[in-house]
């Protein structure tokens, strides 16, 4: 008895360090933000957490746009996302920073059936069910 209570403690105790050390979290209802290691560069991909997990912050900025093949999707979760509109000339630095931030991920997968498509409308990228 004393060995499995040791267990859970020295359990809770490895979560507590690794949760203080890791992700950002919701608190107040909002979320807050861990930027990537990419944070130095312009433009830089900040990283949040909601309770669905980590996610990519897309910045307006990458949305600007001319013309309608301006725009792709862009996965910005490590599970479950079809992605959200930026211009193509940012879609490696959000690739980039996906695969860094989901490369130990180990949450809840899921299928998708996206049907997106994506246009610049009024010089930003936009997403729209088809």
């Amino acid at each position: 008895m004393k060995m499995k209570v040791r267990v859970m403690v020295a359990g809770s105790i490895i979560v507590g360090v690794l949760a203080s050390w890791g992700c950002a979290a919701r608190r107040g209802g909002e979320q807050s933000g861990v930027e990537n290691p990419q944070s130095g560069k312009a433009g830089a991909v900040r990283q949040l957490r909601d309770k669905q997990g980590p996610l990519l912050e897309v910045d307006a900025a990458d949305q600007d746009c001319r013309a309608d093949g301006d725009c792709v999707l862009t996965m910005v979760r490590c599970s479950c996302d079809c992605g959200l509109p930026v211009n193509k000339v940012h879609r490696d630095k959000y690739q980039a920073a996906q695969g860094q931030m989901c490369k130990e991920y180990r949450g809840i997968m899921c299928k998708m059936k996206c049907d997106e498509r994506v246009a610049c409308v009024d010089a930003k990228c936009e997403a729209a069910r088809r």
